[in-house]
């Protein structure tokens, strides 16, 4: 009378579909995430290389001599490969650009103690702003930016500058 076929439980065509339909939308959903995660990263690399960049360019500007008086502006660009390695004015195999900008605006004096003052009533030293936009990526051909699809990131700092007395 007591079939023992009759005792055993088993899922239904319907529960299992239910569940591999499940499994399926959160693989799906955990693969969505992967481009998100590349698209991240890659982004972490870039904003990496433009401060380095950056950097190399803020050593580069202290190392250039200031002739004259302080605030005489300085304009230039230079070019840095895929790596952020420093090409100078060569941009043939140029990714990333450094427009360089030093001079008189929002330059102050720091030395404000009369007795440090010159004999022309000037401050002895003074720091000047000096920006460097980095900027990707660069048209081979001819060193300048496209028009569109350009990332651009700009930092600021300040450059002592000793006049020529």
């Amino acid at each position: 009378m007591n079939n023992p076929r009759n005792n055993q439980h088993a899922f239904s065509l319907v529960e299992v579909a239910v569940a591999i339909a499940v499994v399926a939308f959160a693989l799906l959903s955990l693969l969505a995430l992967i481009p998100l995660g590349l698209r991240t990263a890659s982004d972490a690399i870039n904003d990496t290389r433009t401060s380095l960049i950056a950097q190399d360019a803020a050593l580069r500007i202290r190392a250039i001599p200031i002739t004259g008086t302080p605030g005489t502006r300085l304009t230039t660009n230079w070019w840095y490969d895929v790596n952020g390695h420093y090409l100078g004015a060569t941009y043939a195999t140029a990714l990333y650009r450094a427009d360089v900008v030093r001079g008189p605006l929002n330059s102050y004096p720091v030395n404000t103690n009369p007795a440090n003052q010159d004999s022309a009533n000037t401050y002895s030293t003074q720091l000047e702003a000096a920006t460097v936009t980095v900027s990707s990526p660069v048209n081979t051909a001819n060193g300048t930016l496209p028009t569109s699809l350009i990332t651009t990131n700009i930092y600021t700092f300040y450059v002592r500058v000793v006049p020529n007395l």
